[in-house]
């Protein structure tokens, strides 16, 4: 027996529905749909914008810290020291 899926455009597998593919793939759309108007999305969008920027300002921290020491005068330590 060949079970019918619902896939998406990339081909990765999003239901088993076998004889409800239409069905299932509204269903689907209808739920995606009201997960990207929710508060709860937006929340999460927010704080993972949020997060990316602080990750990127400790990143540049991260290679200051380990920078000191190794190259003088290249890390932004040692501009804020005047060196």
């Amino acid at each position: 027996m060949v079970e019918e899926t619902v896939e998406d455009s990339t081909g990765s597998v999003l239901a088993v529905a076998p004889g409800e593919e239409e069905r299932v793939r509204v269903g689907l759309v209808q739920a995606w749909r009201e997960l990207k108007t929710s508060p709860e999305s937006a929340s999460v969008r927010d704080t993972y914008r949020a997060l990316e920027e602080a990750a990127s300002q400790l990143r540049q921290v991260v290679e200051d810290v380990r920078l000191l020491g190794w190259i003088p005068g290249r890390c932004n330590i040692c501009k804020r020291l005047g060196m």
